[in-house]
């Protein structure tokens, strides 16, 4: 018996994905996806359905275009360059 789809309502992303809708998520093909992409990111089995974390996928994605290995500044290194950057005003 087919599976039914369930149209989500609009702008709802889907938490989890199929083979091929998480590749074309990455931007490749399926067969692509399988050799090299899920791999490195593990499915998540429920019953008998693999599927991939979307979140999961965003990580990957991230460390492999090195965004991953960003460094945030700490707050208060940011408030301390606050003054640093701007010139005081003089109400004279």
């Amino acid at each position: 018996m087919p599976r039914e789809h369930v149209l989500l309502s609009y702008g709802l992303t889907p938490r989890l994905l199929s083979r091929d809708l998480a590749a074309e998520y990455c931007g490749v093909s399926p067969a692509h996806f399988a050799e090299h992409v899920a791999k490195e990111v593990p499915a998540i089995d429920i019953g008998r359905r693999n599927l991939w974390d979307i979140r999961a996928l965003d990580r990957w994605l991230d460390q492999r275009s090195g965004l991953g290995q960003q460094v945030l500044k700490p707050v208060d290194e940011w408030i301390g360059q606050l003054g640093k950057t701007k010139k005081a005003i003089n109400p004279c």
